[in-house]
């Protein structure tokens, strides 16, 4: 009986891992993702924006004061972000940690980035 419940845990456990272990779909990243900013762990707003599979643009502030473009790719759960500067190619690698239509969690050298997806209100079109 300690077996058959030793086996059914252990099927339990690892198939929990391996769908935490699936890398993100990366056409859910398309779109704008936003952190609010906090005065009090004196960090300031910040919007990624990613689009069409390559591109990327991340601002921060409030008025979105200093702007980066990159263009990255996903491979597994890490997403690779390369821009040019005066010397040369500068990249970073982010790391998914959760990505849901709602949410999406990075982390980059242990800092934790926890941003929501900016929802982008349809016009109507008149008739």
């Amino acid at each position: 009986m300690r077996t058959l419940i030793g086996i059914g845990l252990g099927l339990v456990f690892s198939c929990g891992v391996a769908v935490a272990a699936q890398p993100p779909d990366a056409k859910k990243l398309i779109g704008q993702w936003e952190q609010p900013g906090d005065k009090a762990k004196k960090r300031v707003k910040t919007v990624f924006d990613f689009k069409d599979g390559t591109k990327l643009t991340i601002s921060l502030g409030e008025e979105g004061d200093i702007v980066s473009n990159y263009a990255y790719k996903v491979e597994g759960r890490q997403i690779i972000l390369t821009s040019k500067t005066k010397d040369g190619d500068s990249t970073r690698t982010l790391t998914t940690t959760k990505l849901t239509e709602e949410v999406l969690e990075l982390q980059e050298d242990g800092t934790k980035f926890s941003l929501t997806r900016v929802k982008v209100e349809k016009k109507k079109e008149d008739k």
